[in-house]
C-alpha cells in the first residue's frame, strides 16, 4: 500500500503524490504488520529501523575504531617517536563516534525514508561527525601539550619551564575555544 498524499503544484499547474511507499527489498522483507499505516509519514517499519541503525552504530563504531587504532598502532610502533603512539591512542573514542556517525547515516540510506525525516537525520549524522572532528581535534591538542610539557621539564631552568607551561595551557585554551 501507497501513502497517497498529493501537492498541488502552482507553477506547472499538475499535483503530484508528496511521499508514495515504495515496493523496495526491505518494505518486502519487513513483516505485513509493519508495513500497514504510517506514523508522521512512515511505516512502522522504517521507524523500527532506524532505532535498529541507532542501536547498531555503537557496536560497529567500536569494532570500526578498534581495526583503526590496530592499523595505526601497527604503523606508528614502527617509528622511534612517541608521540604518534599517544595521537593513536587519544583517536580512539572519537574515531568511534566517527564510524558510528557513517554506519547510522549508512543504514538510515537503506530504509527508504521521506525527504523530512531523511534530511533530519542526515543534520544529526553530520553533526556527530563535526563533533568527532573537534573531539579528536581537541585531543590532537592534549597530546602536543603533554609531549611539549615533557620537553620542557628536561631542561633545568624553572622559571623559563613554568613560562612555557603557561604559554601552553594559553595557547590550548585558545585553540580549544576558537574548535567550539
Amino acid at each position: 500500500p501507497a501513502l497517497t498524499s498529493v501537492r498541488f503544484s502552482p507553477v506547472s499547474g499538475t499535483t503530484s503524490p508528496m511521499l508514495a511507499f515504495s515496493e523496495g527489498p526491505l518494505r518486502d522483507l519487513a513483516p505485513v504488520a509493519l508495513r500497514n499505516g504510517a506514523l508522521f509519514g512512515h511505516e512502522a517499519w522504517q521507524w523500527l529501523g532506524v532505532l535498529v541503525a541507532a542501536l547498531l552504530a555503537y557496536p560497529l563504531g567500536r569494532i570500526g575504531s578498534g581495526i583503526a587504532v590496530r592499523v595505526g598502532t601497527f604503523f606508528a610502533k614502527k617509528t622511534s617517536p612517541p608521540f604518534d603512539d599517544a595521537i593513536v591512542l587519544a583517536a580512539r573514542r572519537p574515531v568511534r563516534l566517527l564510524v558510528g556517525a557513517v554506519a547510522f547515516r549508512e543504514a538510515t540510506e537503506l530504509l527508504e525514508l521521506g525527504p523530512v525525516l531523511d534530511k533530519v537525520l542526515g543534520h544529526v549524522s553530520f553533526t556527530l561527525l563535526l563533533f568527532a572532528f573537534a573531539w579528536f581535534v581537541s585531543r590532537v591538542l592534549e597530546v602536543g601539550a603533554e609531549w611539549a610539557e615533557q620537553r620542557a621539564d628536561g631542561k633545568n631552568d624553572e622559571i623559563r619551564t613554568r613560562a612555557l607551561r603557561t604559554q601552553i595551557v594559553l595557547i590550548r585554551r585558545i585553540a580549544t575555544a576558537a574548535l567550539v
